[in-house]
């Protein structure tokens, strides 16, 4: 029984000290396609009470339990410091029932390794799914709110994202590596407001919570602040481990001055993938920018440990690690 979902967040709680306010309201994060949730809490731990979190997935607790196996951990950790957690939920669809946020956060998209031959085709899913990731979450936004988008090596430019960005009506105001807590935050006038609160302070991570050292010491490529508080970059397949060379945090804000969307007929105004006549608009964001998984009858196994995986690569991957 270790997949809990967890209670709604209390809408205002009593402030730290450290914050400078006697009572504040929360600051919203949510976050999206989180793999085993690992970010998610090392979110939570690292801001404690200064934020209200809504962790959200895709797959369920169940499906996610098989495929991490500190998933059950994590899940009821995150239940027990207060953070909502949501199943079912698509990043390029996200409902507007979930309310408005100060920031809401993609690290490292992911759809699975089984087109990873074809780089161009490879390239063009994690496109469509960037693109609608970054209109669906503008539309969630406070006034002033970030969208955060943490993508490694040549992934911005590969997938096209500054010209998502001038497509959408979005400015990228910051483009930082995620070694510290400064990469979280945007500038005071993000959004055009000139709004200078001060973020919350990262507490001090305790004895026990850091992720293993390779997560830590740049040796998967990056060294994610949240690795102190318990943060594993992996693959959505398992517990494989995943190499995130040059790791950079973008951050987006909607413009100030916005610009007339561009008029390119038989194109998704979102992505600008060419639409065939008569296909549903949805359609291609369904087909494109959904995870690649291998049906669970055809599973790769490994007979040493009788574990499965759903992609070869994910096997392979394994197997190294032994």
């Amino acid at each position: 029984q270790g997949c809990l979902l967890a209670a709604a967040a209390a809408a205002a709680v009593r402030c730290p000290p450290r914050t400078g306010s006697a009572l504040c309201k929360r600051m919203r994060i949510l976050t999206v396609g989180d793999g085993d949730l690992s970010y998610s809490l090392a979110l939570q731990r690292a801001f404690g009470a200064d934020v209200s979190l809504v962790a959200t997935t895709l797959p369920a607790a169940d499906e996610l339990c098989a495929t991490y196996r500190n998933t059950g951990k994590i899940l009821a950790e995150l239940a027990e410091r207060g953070a909502t957690i949501l199943h079912g939920i698509d990043a390029t669809r996200l409902p507007l029932t979930l309310g408005r946020f100060a920031h809401v956060v993609f690290c490292h998209p992911h759809l699975g390794l089984s087109d990873l031959i074809d780089e161009a085709a490879h390239a063009q899913r994690h496109s469509v799914l960037v693109a609608h990731f970054l209109d669906s979450a503008a539309a969630l936004l406070e006034a002033s709110g970030t969208i955060h988008l943490t993508l490694c090596g040549s992934q911005p430019r590969t997938w096209a994202v500054d010209e998502h960005a001038a497509r959408l009506g979005l400015d990228i105001v910051q483009r930082a590596p995620p070694a510290t807590p400064s990469c979280f935050w945007p500038p005071p006038s993000c959004g055009g407001s000139g709004e200078t609160t001060p973020p919350p302070t990262a507490l001090a991570p305790e004895p026990g919570w850091a992720a293993p050292r390779k997560f830590r010491s740049g040796s998967l490529g990056s060294r994610h602040w949240l690795g102190r508080f318990g943060y594993e970059h992996r693959r959505c397949e398992g517990d494989a481990d995943m190499h995130v060379e040059n790791s950079v945090e973008l951050l987006f804000c909607v413009a100030a001055a916005q610009r007339p969307p561009a008029e390119e007929r038989g194109r998704c105004p979102v992505c600008g993938w060419a639409v065939a006549a008569g296909e549903a608009e949805e359609e291609h964001v369904r087909s494109l920018a959904s995870p690649v998984l291998t049906p669970a009858e055809r599973a790769w196994s490994d007979p040493a440990s009788g574990r499965s995986f759903r992609t070869e690569f994910a096997l392979e991957s394994y197997r190294k690690q032994q």
